[in-house]
């Protein structure tokens, strides 16, 4: 009886793991899409990027303290660890660099 409720715990813990991966997974994805559509020409605005941003906890967390008592340069380091970090293709860092973030 022990042998199968840690079993099944096993089970149920493995489960949550990978649904969190993926819940991280699509944050990650989201705050990545909001660069890019602003790179597509999307409308800017400081405000709203920070707050849609923020909604992410953590993984937002370096940007959005560069938002908020950083400076420009602070920002787009922030957003470039964060492309970094994530695998995404290092040339979206030139995107990031040429446009003002705050």
């Amino acid at each position: 009886m022990i042998v199968e409720q840690g079993i099944l715990l096993y089970y149920q813990l493995k489960i949550e793991y990978k649904q969190l991966r993926v819940s991280i997974g699509t944050l990650t994805i989201m705050i990545i899409d909001k660069i890019l559509d602003r790179k597509d020409n999307d409308e800017y605005k400081p405000k709203g990027f920070y707050n849609d941003i923020r909604e992410y906890g953590k993984i937002a967390f370096e940007i959005t303290e560069a938002m908020d008592s950083g400076t420009e340069k602070n920002v787009k380091k922030s957003l470039c660890n964060y492309v970094i970090t994530n695998g995404y293709n290092e040339d979206i860092c030139n995107y990031i660099n040429s446009v003002k973030w705050l």
